[in-house]
């Protein structure tokens, strides 16, 4: 593994200076599933991408090919294998995750970025907004249960203080199957303060190596 080249933008500067753009032609994959407990006071990790070679995955969209990475920090990406290189740090919100749980995190001003593990059948509760623009962030899994994943982020939020909820009805079905994944990630504008969300939606044939196909990104809030 190595830096990349002061005399090219990492993956990390390129994410930063047009994080949209960035997704459209790369794919993100999030394998870290951060701590087992809520992070509602923690300060933001330090996140670094890793560019995968081609024996760890390959991604396209209708033919063209696009960069693949894993995000995560960097003592976790340095066990992900068939890695090419990790970029230097970069500061971002990482919302929790665990199988059966509903764990979250709260977005604020010190990171402009946010990521949660690949949703592939749960649920991502964003809460209302809060003056300064901090928001508190949800992750819902029950195997796909959207009724009981619902029940369980209205008992985290509140109803009423649920903006929207990001479920796989939204991103997970392709002809009527579920066969999509979402990386679901937040920016946040560090004019006005406020927080937008986005979905990379893309679909993963668990092949050797695996393939990624993004279909497309799209504004969750």
């Amino acid at each position: 593994m190595s830096w990349t080249s002061a005399r090219t933008p990492s993956a990390a500067a390129q994410f930063i200076a047009d994080p949209l753009g960035f997704m459209r032609d790369n794919i993100i994959v999030v394998a870290f599933e951060g701590g087992d407990s809520d992070t509602l006071t923690s300060a933001p990790l330090d996140m670094c991408l890793a560019k995968r070679t081609a024996q760890g995955g390959r991604a396209s969209q209708l033919g063209r090919q696009l960069g693949l990475y894993a995000v995560g920090p960097a003592g976790f990406l340095q066990h992900v294998h068939s890695v090419e290189s990790i970029s230097p740090p970069f500061k971002a919100y990482f919302c929790p995750y665990r199988q059966g749980q509903t764990l979250g995190t709260v977005v604020s001003k010190d990171a402009n970025y946010m990521f949660t593990t690949q949703m592939d059948g749960c649920s991502l509760g964003i809460g209302m907004a809060a003056p300064d623009g901090a928001r508190l962030i949800y992750h819902a899994n029950v195997g796909g249960n959207v009724p009981v994943q619902e029940t369980n982020l209205d008992s985290k939020l509140g109803s009423a203080n649920i903006e929207t909820i990001w479920s796989p009805k939204s991103y997970r079905f392709e002809f009527g199957q579920a066969e999509l994944c979402s990386t679901t990630f937040g920016v946040r504008d560090q004019k006005t303060g406020q927080w937008s969300f986005f979905s990379q939606i893309y679909q993963r044939a668990y092949t050797n190596p695996d393939k990624f196909y993004l279909r497309q990104v799209k504004p969750v809030l």
